[in-house]
């Protein structure tokens, strides 16, 4: 036999007080309401393994103490550290996440942008598709606000934005592989469609002025931020013989390809 739901109807009855008095205490509107009404209720809550309704509740208050979080690829070590991060951050809040992974696939981001609008999340924390372009973009039709990381995209409902400095994080980079005496440095970059890829060949060739090299297009291969890529293009380094010394690689993705090849 399925156990009746318990309701606040059920924890007044018990509590001998109004539903009004109920729901104040358990959407955290009791200013008003004394210290002993407000521990008997939570108390008789608590006994009657009473759970609210979320849904109920956000009618309430306009809240549903939820963000969203898409991601582009779940399997990128950058991601779960952001994925942590945010989760961390929004349960000392008091709010849940909903982690949403695309694949880097624009049609799926723009699903999930309308999915998270449909259950009426509080915010969205985005880092969208390499693929995004305005033309095919959902951004404008999401009616929820936006935070987004590590992407430069503009759109009215975007309310703020957490970027890296890639371009100085990649000079960085090169200049510690240069300051070791590799002079001959590859890149293998990601695609140069999104910010990120651009601003770390910028930071690239900015270590390479810096210490009076010369840039070498033939030393750069582009393509994606996968494994696979970073596999092919050592392989492509390899077999075409390049003079090279060392290999910078635009994410631990194609770091990770580029070491299986080079082993």
């Amino acid at each position: 036999m399925n156990k009746r739901h318990i309701t606040i109807k059920d924890i007044a009855k018990a509590a001998g007080v109004s539903t009004a008095t109920v729901s104040m205490v358990f959407n955290n509107k009791d200013k008003n309401i004394s210290q002993t009404t407000r521990d008997r209720v939570l108390k008789i809550g608590k006994d009657l393994n009473y759970i609210p309704n979320s849904m109920a509740r956000s009618l309430v208050t306009r809240q549903t103490k939820t963000l969203g979080l898409v991601l582009p690829d779940i399997t990128n070590p950058f991601f779960p550290e952001i994925a942590r991060g945010a989760e961390d951050s929004a349960w000392e809040s008091g709010y849940s996440i909903i982690i949403c992974n695309t694949d880097d696939d624009v049609d799926q981001e723009n699903n999930y942008l309308h999915v998270l609008s449909e259950k009426m999340v509080d915010g969205i924390i985005l880092t969208h598709s390499a693929n995004r372009n305005k033309e095919k973009s959902g951004l404008e039709r999401c009616r929820i606000p936006i935070i987004l990381i590590d992407r430069d995209y503009d759109s009215p409902n975007i309310m703020g934005k957490v970027l890296v400095d890639n371009t100085e994080a990649s000079c960085k980079a090169v200049n510690y592989l240069i300051k070791k005496g590799y002079t001959k440095i590859a890149y293998i970059a990601g695609p140069l469609n999104t910010r990120t890829a651009r601003d770390r060949l910028d930071g690239y060739k900015k270590a390479l002025v810096e210490n009076n090299l010369r840039y070498e297009d033939n030393l750069v291969m582009v393509g994606e931020y996968k494994t696979q890529w970073g596999s092919e293009a050592a392989l492509s380094l390899l077999e075409s013989e390049q003079d090279f010394q060392a290999i910078f690689c635009g994410n631990d993705l194609i770091a990770i390809g580029a070491m299986k090849k080079l082993k």
